[in-house]
């Protein structure tokens, strides 16, 4: 392939010749004045997403984002567990604060194998080549199967008593590798947790976050993991309003209760809750589609599904909280197209990855499969459900995605059901494959790679579930919770606020991208790193695989 001579890690400014309409890319010196102008706000109108900062964007655009030393940059952080598919070890200890640095333990969960020249062999030779090399310890998770990745994006944080933050630990949970390019060229999710502060000394119940938290750390059978949760058991996850969805490899039955613990499985179950709560479930297969919110999915990779719509069904019914099998249809016809009629699948197209700012150079991080050609069958039902990476209000057009979201979008009110930020893709290895197991007589779930993601829904903000919203509870009406779009920032402007119906409570989500959807057009392909390009991009580039 032919790439840019460009360092990967190297920060592209664009300046005011070469952003052509492209405008806020660029802004001018009286647009970075009026951007320093903060809206007054609520604390209830914080997303609890947030996005990346870019070097390449305004300070407009960059309103509310995160960088990697805002995270873990801070003087009193005395432990930490990166959790993540790929490190730069030089990378990630540039960002922590020089009066942490002597005492900070650093652990690095990963999925590596040992080979020369390999990222392993590079994070040694960093680790013996570096000062404090003794705090710093790479820890090997168990992989089971050939194809499955340690691809969780994971963070546990150790503050020590400061001025600024009480004996405390912080989760996050977000979408980046731990290397210069993920943060500083593509676009990220991050999920903060608050800081989780030591438990009293008669604590309530464990949070259902807590519970699965731990449960997947003792997934790894680690004795460094197994410490973890010993730490972690110490701390009140109660402030959380979130739900961990995660994967592990195995094969998996049902738990006790009869719902499974990891993957789609897991997802089917909670998502399946929801709609009993809120009684908003509409089966795929229903004819009456008025009222039926769309499933959006946004990746950065799509792997082989199959070459029938089967299994992308299925995952369909997982997010409509449905057993495929529930549907009439089903049990009498085969899987058809028009069953994905609910599902919308955003993908950069050639365009979107020619045209953005690292041009031809930032689709070595999107996938797809290999064989992914209008000539597959693959290619023949995913191509109806595709959405173009389109990013205007987001003000990140340029700028291609390595965020995963999946969530349920009514657009006639313009608010989510649920959002899910994740490091899962689109592949049968991340979310697992059902099927029924004879011997165990029950279904059973085969996940081959770790992921993990952060669930939110409108009644983990409800008035009795946090301190926000109990300004409610003495009042007799009911309170309309929704999670609402919101771009730019992470909170809702003042003309929104205005716009808010009475005993409603917004609860915006920032947005990467722009809802609602804009279909393929009839030209358009979706990228793909094995195939050529002979058209050049903006820096003069095409791409040509050898």
């Amino acid at each position: 392939m032919q790439r840019s001579k460009r360092a990967d890690n190297e920060v592209i400014v664009i300046s005011d010749s070469d952003s052509g309409n492209d405008h806020d890319f660029r802004p001018s010196k009286r647009t970075r004045r009026d951007s320093t102008k903060l809206e007054k706000v609520t604390v209830e109108d914080s997303s609890p997403i947030s996005l990346n900062r870019l070097e390449c964007l305004s300070e407009k655009l960059n309103k509310d984002t995160d960088t990697l030393a805002s995270l873990i940059g801070h003087d009193d952080l005395v432990a930490m567990w990166q959790f993540n598919f790929v490190f730069s070890l030089q990378f990630i200890m540039s960002k922590i604060s020089p009066r942490a640095r002597p005492k900070l333990m650093v652990n690095l969960i990963h999925g590596l194998e040992e080979s020369p020249g390999g990222t392993l062999q590079a994070m040694e030779y960093d680790r013996q080549h570096g000062y404090y090399r003794k705090n710093i310890k790479f820890i090997k998770a168990k992989m089971p199967f050939r194809f499955g990745s340690h691809h969780t994006k994971m963070m546990v944080l150790k503050f020590t008593d400061s001025h600024q933050y009480r004996d405390c630990v912080q989760i996050i949970v977000h979408t980046a590798n731990m290397i210069a390019k993920d943060w500083n060229g593509l676009t990220q999710g991050v999920w903060k947790s608050p800081m989780l502060e030591r438990k009293p000394l008669n604590p309530s119940l464990d949070s259902q976050f807590e519970q699965d938290l731990l449960k997947y750390l003792a997934a790894y059978d680690l004795a460094e993991t197994n410490e973890l949760i010993k730490l972690l058991k110490q701390y009140d996850f109660s402030p959380i309003k979130a739900i961990f969805i995660a994967s592990v490899p195995g094969y998996h039955g049902i738990n006790a209760e009869g719902n499974f613990d990891w993957g789609a499985g897991k997802l089917r179950h909670v998502i399946r809750g929801l709609n009993t709560k809120r009684a908003k479930f509409v089966d795929p297969s229903s004819s009456n589609k008025q009222n039926s919110p769309k499933i959006i999915a946004q990746v950065s990779s799509i792997a082989t599904l199959g070459p029938d719509p089967k299994y992308l069904y299925s995952l369909l019914c997982d997010m409509k909280g449905l057993d495929p099998e529930d549907s009439a249809r089903q049990k009498t016809a085969n899987i058809t197209s028009d069953l994905l009629a609910d599902l919308e699948l955003i993908f950069p197209r050639v365009e979107d990855v020619r045209e953005s700012l690292e041009g031809y150079n930032s689709g070595v991080s999107i996938h797809c499969f290999k064989y992914f050609s209008t000539q597959s069958k693959q290619y023949e039902y995913i191509r109806p459900l595709l959405r173009t990476w389109k990013a205007t209000r987001a003000g990140r057009q340029r700028v291609l995605p390595h965020i995963k979201t999946y969530y349920s979008y009514d657009e006639i009110t313009d608010t989510l059901n649920w959002y899910l930020l994740t490091s899962a893709n689109l592949s049968k290895q991340a979310w697992g494959s059902i099927s029924y197991n004879a011997k165990r007589c029950s279904d059973e779930i085969y996940i081959q790679s770790y992921e993990c993601g952060v669930l939110l829904h409108a009644e983990l903000f409800q008035p009795n579930n946090d301190k926000v919203g109990s300004q409610f509870q003495s009042e007799l009406e009911p309170v309309r919770v929704e999670l609402k779009p919101v771009y730019g920032a992470n909170c809702l402007s003042t003309a929104a606020l205005k716009r808010k119906p009475a005993r409603t409570r917004w609860i915006p989500i920032r947005m990467a991208y722009d809802v609602p959807t804009e279909a393929y057009q009839a030209s358009d392909k979706p990228w793909c790193q094995h195939l050529s390009y002979k058209e050049q991009d903006n820096y003069g580039e095409n791409w040509i695989v050898q």
